[in-house]
């Protein structure tokens, strides 16, 4: 495997967990937006969807079934991180957030997939 290649989901994940740890200000990410999303919620799609497809890319998926894995790891590492986040005083796990992960990760994956469907 190319290790410069290896960098980028290591890095979106890396990424991802130190947005996901940093202790909030009160109030912070829950400023409104349109259908009712906050920027915190935007930050989980963002973040998931970006790992996944970094994984992806990284991983050079083309089926169905390593993208699925792609997608469980993503979501396991969105887990992992919710459960690290009882460690920081003003952070709390939540299967919300968890459920948004998942949503990123997945509508990442069918982009991925809708688009690699097109370059065949």
């Amino acid at each position: 495997m190319n290790r410069p290649r290896r960098l980028v989901p290591v890095t979106v994940a890396l990424l991802v967990l130190l947005g996901s740890l940093v202790p909030l200000s009160g109030g912070a990410g829950t400023t409104g937006l349109p259908f009712g999303l906050g920027l915190t919620t935007l930050g989980h799609l963002a973040g998931y969807g970006g790992l996944t497809v970094a994984l992806a890319w990284e991983r050079r998926v083309r089926a169905v079934g390593p993208l699925v894995a792609v997608v469980g790891v993503a979501v396991a590492f969105g887990v992992g991180v919710e459960l690290l986040q009882s460690l920081v005083p003003t952070r709390q796990p939540s299967v919300a957030d968890a459920l948004v992960n998942g949503i990123g990760a997945t509508a990442a994956a069918v982009v991925w997939s809708l688009g690699r469907s097109n370059v065949s």
